[in-house]
């Protein structure tokens, strides 16, 4: 019964790092290294098994809605290959908008979020750990 407790406790404490994190943070790794910007943040779905079903419907037009995905792209998030896709959409997830005009995109699992102060999230790991979007 402790165990459960302890568990509720953790996903409670998740759940309110997760609700302070805003579009425009800063993120920051565990070295205090700059990850990138919040672009974009998700709460968790626990009872989200998978992703089956969910993927967006393509457009109609042929040719043109064809064309449109090429320079669109396909904007459903995060754009991961599964498993990681559905684990991202379990836990909850923050996209980081990579530094410059060159910086990679990562995502950032809700668990990995550490401190999250008025205007800068600090992760508990590295930022090679996370991944990058494809």
């Amino acid at each position: 019964m402790m165990e459960n407790s302890g568990m509720r406790e953790e996903v409670g404490s998740i759940e309110r790092s997760m609700e302070r994190v805003q579009e425009g943070m800063t993120v920051v790794d565990l070295g205090n290294e700059k990850v990138g910007k919040v672009e974009y943040v998700q709460f968790g779905d626990p009872q989200a098994a998978t992703t089956e079903g969910n993927d967006l419907v393509r457009p109609a037009g042929g040719i043109l809605g064809e064309a449109a995905l090429g320079v669109l792209g396909d904007e459903r998030e995060p754009d991961v290959d599964e498993p990681l896709r559905s684990q991202l959409l379990r836990y909850g997830f923050i996209k980081v908008d990579g530094p410059g005009l060159t910086g990679t995109d990562r995502y950032v699992r809700s668990d990995l979020v550490g401190n999250v102060s008025e205007d800068t999230v600090t992760l508990k790991v590295s930022k090679d750990e996370l991944p990058k979007e494809r």
